[in-house]
């Protein structure tokens, strides 16, 4: 409230009735429903295709409208989308075992060999994913190439600018070897 110092008329407006509705954005919104896989947990998706990378494709419409509805969302200017995936109560989390019993289904497969190789992308995708800068991320990339394929070392070549190919890391089985690029890359 103003202060008066004088005296005299003063006229002072005070606001009445409720305010107007503001405008707010529209282009993020919120959807729950049945999706064929994904989190439980609201997931923000930005696009149709993120939104089929995380949760599938379509489904029966019987079953859910979820999909189209995203779809419709994206294709009609929509920007931003969280998205609850709603299971049944009784619903269980589907698991791989990497290592069956014998004569469980999928024996026949190499499993040793293919267990080793999903554990390497595992590992790889996590160092893809720890690394900010470059030189570290090749390094451990090399590494795990030479842990994989059981080699004494290993090198990653990158091209420049006219297409030529240059090493950029190189590293050996051993750690106790001080590993020259140039040296190793040309040997």
């Amino acid at each position: 409230m103003a202060e008066y110092l004088s005296p005299g008329v003063y006229v002072e407006e005070v606001a009445t009735g409720p305010r107007p509705i503001e405008g707010v954005s529209t282009s993020t919104a919120g959807f729950a429903g049945v999706a064929e896989r994904g989190p439980t947990h609201p997931r923000l998706v930005t696009s149709w295709p993120d939104y089929q990378r995380w949760f599938g494709g379509y489904l029966d419409p019987g079953t859910s409208y979820l999909p189209a509805s995203i779809q419709g969302f994206f294709e009609n200017g929509g920007q931003r989308a969280f998205i609850a995936r709603v299971v049944a109560g009784t619903a269980a989390a589907a698991t791989l075992d990497l290592n069956p019993a014998p004569g469980a289904a999928g024996e026949e497969v190499a499993l040793p060999e293919n267990r080793n190789d999903v554990e390497t992308l595992f590992r790889l995708a996590h160092v893809v994913h720890s690394f900010t800068e470059i030189d570290p991320l090749l390094e451990n990339l090399v590494d795990l190439a030479i842990q994989h394929l059981h080699a004494e070392r290993g090198v990653i070549f990158l091209r420049d600018n006219h297409g030529d190919l240059y090493p950029t890391a190189a590293r050996s089985l051993y750690p106790d070897e001080l590993v020259d690029v140039q040296r190793v890359a040309l040997s």
